[in-house]
């Protein structure tokens, strides 16, 4: 094969990873005279590197966060002196996703909890988790959408699977939905489905005192 044969084979075999760098790891293979299980294996790195970033990439959009570039990198911690930052910082190694467990961030607003909770999802896809993130109120109509078209059952158990599923601004203002009766009861079900499978959950509500606390 050609390098040209080789490159159409490599994409036809779904290593577009390796077929993107080819030209280049033969060049370095080359001239840093690597031995052949070295070039081999730089190029797994290059695939697996970009499967990572692909599939990260797929599931951050597929969370669907309100701030998409929100990470706790860009956070200031110095900014609400209140903030337990060594919990958050292990609530971001994702341990409790895989622990089946809840975390609730409760503040008054302006306190730091839509950031925080985008930030640990974001964490959390990195660490390899699919997560579905929802303002309240968004999750109060596709539930009454689903509803009317007779999917609940269906979107609830989707809701119920996902390994971490995040509601923010769990109170309920927004103008566009001014029924928190409603809304409870939508919020409710959703976190009833997925109590029954045993998935973590993490909402944001308003309350006395802003701290990242797992529920007792």
């Amino acid at each position: 094969m050609n390098l040209v044969e080789l490159d159409h084979a490599l994409r036809k075999l779904r290593l577009s990873g390796m077929a993107a760098v080819l030209e280049t790891r033969l060049r370095q293979a080359q001239s840093e005279k690597l031995a052949p299980i070295d070039l081999v294996s730089t190029l797994v790195a290059d695939e697996l590197v970009r499967r990572q970033d692909r599939l990260f990439e797929r599931r951050h959009k597929q969370a669907r966060f309100r701030d998409p570039d929100r990470s706790l990198d860009s956070f200031d911690f110095d900014f609400n002196k209140k903030m337990n930052r060594a919990l958050i910082h292990d609530l971001a190694t994702a341990r409790f996703v895989g622990q089946r467990e809840d975390a609730l961030f409760l503040g008054p607003p302006g306190t730091g909890k839509s950031p925080l909770a985008q930030a640990i999802g974001r964490a959390a896809i990195q660490q390899g988790y699919c997560v579905v993130y929802r303002e309240a109120h968004t999750l109060m109509e596709e539930i009454a959408e689903a509803t009317l078209a007779g999917t609940r059952k269906t979107h609830l158990a989707e809701l119920a699977a996902v390994p971490l599923l995040i509601i923010d601004d769990l109170g309920c203002g927004s103008s566009r939905t001014p029924r928190p009766k409603i809304c409870w009861k939508s919020s409710c079900a959703a976190k009833n489905a997925r109590l029954r499978s045993s998935r973590p959950i993490v909402p944001s509500t308003t309350g006395a005192s802003c701290s990242a606390t797992p529920p007792p």
